[in-house]
């Protein structure tokens, strides 16, 4: 409204010059913007007016930001260093006083598209029993270059990891688009689809070490499996979500890929470090 965007300018200490009811976000910022007229192939603007286009990074960032150097071009270094300070003074007020939050709700979908992913991870489980059987029947086919058990391996992989792929489409498309966590996602500052599928419908399946997780006890992971069982549950197949709360056993299989991936992010940096500073 036209109170909320002057107050907003005066507080990011701009002129408030904002005189019809309602405007929009590019209006708003056409306020700070010099009486310049520059366009590129996405972004169109005249006297000042932001007429088309987003304005992103390529057009007002950082090392990229074409319309800056225009401005320090026409106008000289004292309009363009008013002109940044005054969209950072903006984007700092607007930012103080709607704060980004997150509750349980937010992560909530309905019945009917958790209906729909549980349908996803029930065939994909049975894909996986059915690699198994072709396995213990001498009918699998063999990837060339890998031994019968090695391929097994690859393709129960292949169809569980699948699983994550498939309900993340159904998520991205179900997912209300005012949501809270959607604008951290769609303006790129954090977090993704695989995140939210994480935290919503199922965490998928754990990898360790390029494959399934296969180490534990004699020939099972955990000691209340039975001997040479291979189904998905049993090697790291996490059907629970994060917001629902994992069983004992996936949250030991979660433990065991997190603390891998720590290790493996924490030895890699000095060894990398080392190797190019030689």
């Amino acid at each position: 409204s036209r109170e909320d965007a002057n107050q907003l300018l005066y507080q990011a200490g701009c002129e408030p010059s904002v005189t019809k009811k309602n405007i929009e976000g590019k209006e708003l910022f056409s306020t700070i913007l010099p009486k310049i007229s520059y366009s590129n192939n996405s972004f169109k603007m005249k006297d000042g007016e932001i007429i088309s286009g987003v304005l992103d990074k390529t057009t007002f960032g950082q090392e990229e930001g074409e319309l800056i150097r225009e401005i320090d071009r026409e106008l000289g270094r004292e309009e363009t260093l008013d002109t940044i300070k005054k969209a950072f003074n903006i984007g700092r007020v607007y930012l103080s006083n709607h704060g980004i939050t997150l509750s349980l709700d937010d992560l909530d979908l309905n019945q009917k598209v958790l209906d729909e992913c549980g349908e996803i991870i029930k065939l994909s489980e049975k894909k996986a029993e059915e690699i198994a059987d072709e396995y213990n029947k001498g009918t699998l086919d063999i990837i060339p270059g890998k031994s019968a058990e090695e391929s097994r391996e690859i393709k129960i992989l292949q169809t569980l990891n699948s699983v994550r792929t498939k309900i993340g489409d159904i998520v991205k498309a179900k997912f209300p688009e005012n949501n809270p966590v959607n604008h951290m996602v769609k303006s790129g500052s954090k977090g993704s689809t695989i995140n939210i599928t994480q935290m919503a419908v199922c965490v998928g399946q754990q990898a360790f070490e390029g494959g399934r997780i296969d180490i534990g006890y004699n020939n099972r992971t955990l000691s209340f499996y039975e001997k040479g069982d291979i189904s998905p549950r049993s090697r790291g197949f996490i059907r629970s979500s994060l917001i629902r709360g994992l069983r004992p056993d996936e949250y030991f299989f979660q433990a065991i890929t997190g603390r891998d991936s720590i290790m493996d992010t924490g030895l890699r940096t000095p060894k990398s470090g080392y190797l190019y500073r030689r």
